[in-house]
């Protein structure tokens, strides 16, 4: 048989009824010549307590914002008494929507007794629900394992409160997460090897009833829905990296191509250099040989040498001279080159006739 502490016992409990029965039980109503209740705390407080949605009734009904002063300073001031352990306290808490100044009395209540009881506790607001859970459940871990009924309950109680404070303003919270911080502050054994978890996990999933192992299935499936979108987002890491070492390969293969254009393009260029130099020698033979037109000859091969072909060169050289290379460019300054020569070529032709 295996043992189990005053505090996991206490929690069992707890996690067995569930904080709806925390509310006082329903007697049919109260007899129709009981006035309805004040919308004041000492109300609520007091004894009998009233039917909480009598008393949410009357003070939704009065319109107030806040609870008066001479009322909050009174329940403030005797709460010790009136709510021991908190746990009418918490009531008000777990209601889904309470008026306006129960809630901020709610959230007075519980900020005040966090301080009280954690006054060395760093609180940051802004920080991520689980951090701020974590630090609130480790501050009170010893609470948590007191042999003081009392004690336990109101600090267990006080968890509770922090949770709601905590999670309604942060209610994207990685349950998760939230869950793993609370492992070893709620342990009622003092080994923090994580390492035992699924052992105690197992023992405790004999001992629960139909209600928690209900919860623990639903925590189970979350931890399932995590993990697969985790393994889905990796999925589509892995398709994003294939498709960039595709583009990547495909880039390559370009540059290959380009490299060897730029080889074949420069290969020209030095094919027509060697027939521009051919060309100057022919001219130069020709202004010797020939003597008619020798002005007219020369001026035209003076012009195309110095003014036409030198641009159209320079261009096709530059445009192999940049990264990336223009080979488009030096392509069509070549062709004009050749296309000028050959017209020249033409027309000397012409002229020997």
């Amino acid at each position: 048989m295996s043992e189990t502490s005053p505090t996991e016992s206490h929690g069992a409990a707890n996690a067995d009824t569930g904080t709806t029965n925390l509310q006082p039980k329903k007697q049919g109503g109260p007899p129709k010549d009981i006035p309805p209740p004040s919308p004041t705390l000492a109300a609520y407080y007091g004894k009998p307590s009233p039917r909480l949605t009598d008393w949410f009734k009357v003070i939704k009904a009065a319109k107030i914002g806040a609870f008066a002063d001479e009322d909050l300073e009174a329940a403030q001031s005797g709460l010790a008494d009136l709510d021991v352990d908190l746990r009418k306290t918490l009531v008000l808490a777990t209601e889904p929507s309470p008026p306006a100044p129960v809630r901020l009395w709610v959230n007075t209540v519980t900020q005040r007794t966090l301080k009280d009881r954690l006054p060395n506790l760093l609180f940051d607001p802004m920080a991520p629900a689980a951090e701020q859970i974590g630090r609130i459940a480790e501050g009170l871990r010893a609470g948590f394992a007191s042999t003081n009924k009392r004690d336990r309950a109101k600090d267990e109680t006080l968890l509770q409160l922090a949770l709601q404070l905590i999670l309604k303003r942060h209610s994207d919270f990685d349950p998760g997460m939230l869950l793993g911080v609370l492992f070893q502050p709620l342990r009622p054994v003092g080994n923090v090897d994580t390492r035992l978890a699924t052992t105690e996990l197992r023992r405790r999933v004999l001992q629960v009833n139909v209600r928690q192992l209900r919860d623990l299935s639903l925590v189970q499936a979350s931890n399932q829905d995590r993990i697969a979108q985790a393994d889905q987002a990796r999925r589509d890491s892995h398709e994003r990296a294939e498709d960039s070492l595709a583009k990547l390969r495909m880039e390559q293969d370009q540059v290959k191509t380009l490299k060897s254009e730029l080889v074949q393009s420069l290969s020209r260029i030095a094919a027509l250099s060697a027939q521009v130099a051919s060309l100057e020698s022919a001219i130069h033979d020709t202004q010797q040989i020939g003597a008619h037109g020798t002005a007219a000859i020369s001026a035209k091969m003076r012009t195309l040498l110095a003014n036409r072909l030198p641009p159209l060169l320079e261009d096709a050289a530059d445009a192999l001279s940049r990264e990336p290379y223009y080979v488009d460019i030096a392509q069509e300054r070549i062709t004009s080159v050749r296309n000028i020569i050959k017209g020249e070529v033409a027309w000397l032709d012409e002229s020997s006739d």
